[in-house]
């Protein structure tokens, strides 16, 4: 059974555009995602599927320079974009992250994918309900239902964000990864405004090189409480 990392990437980003490729401590957003997925047990292939379009060569040029598998589609036909990544990687199990969330913990996406494996659900989470910091959220599903998904969904929501249909289909057998909850549920650690930016640049001069596990994040936030105020009004969820 092969597993794959699928990462969904444009220059497009309305409130931060280019953001994948914004560098922190020497390294680009998208190689602080790629060097995650590599550390995620049981994880054989990362691919980034990139939108099609010249203003997206950038984005193509560094996976490349990552070893990633590339993959070009739809910019607003994402859930085909991953049904041909899929295809194209032999795909049996895919994990979803998307490339602003540098800060994702390769712990909890083995945690997910496991999950996914030992209950024989279509899908698992660990977003459902939000119960760790925004910027963790990994998805893990099957080939089989990704494609039923693509050849079904009409939504144009449902085709931009992947999942929906997957999710509310009462069909889709479902299981859940739950976090702590409380207070930390309500933090905010993925990138999609300057103070996010900001925010993840303030909290990397504190990282070794090595991936981080999120318990590592909670250690240095508790002891700069400050930190929070950095993009406290960025709102998404």
């Amino acid at each position: 059974m092969t597993a794959v990392m699928v990462l969904q990437a444009r220059m497009t980003s309305t409130r931060l555009p280019g953001k994948v490729l914004r560098v922190v401590k020497g390294r680009s957003l998208l190689e602080w995602v790629i060097r995650a997925g590599r550390q995620v047990k049981d994880i054989d292939t990362i691919c980034v599927a990139i939108a099609m379009g010249e203003v997206n060569e950038p984005i193509v040029n560094e996976a490349k320079r990552l070893n990633a598998v590339v993959v070009r589609g739809s910019e607003d036909d994402v859930l085909d974009r991953f049904r041909l990544a899929a295809e194209v990687t032999s795909a049996h199990q895919i994990i979803r992250v998307t490339t602003d969330c540098p800060l994702t913990d390769p712990f909890i996406c083995g945690e997910v994918l496991k999950l996914l494996k030992n209950s024989g659900a279509d899908y698992a989470c660990n977003n459902e309900p939000y119960s760790f910091p925004h910027g963790l959220d990994c998805e893990a599903f099957t080939r089989d239902v990704l494609e039923r998904a693509a050849a079904t969904a009409t939504k144009a929501s449902d085709r931009e964000h992947v999942t929906p249909w997957i999710k509310h289909h009462p069909s889709v057998n479902k299981s859940y990864l739950h976090g702590p909850g409380g207070k930390v549920a309500q933090w905010r650690w993925t990138v999609d405004t300057p103070e996010d930016l900001l925010f993840f640049e303030t909290i990397s001069q504190h990282l070794g090189t090595n991936s981080p596990n999120w318990e590592e994040i909670v250690e240095i936030l508790e002891l700069h409480p400050e930190y929070h105020e950095i993009n406290r009004k960025s709102r998404q969820r």
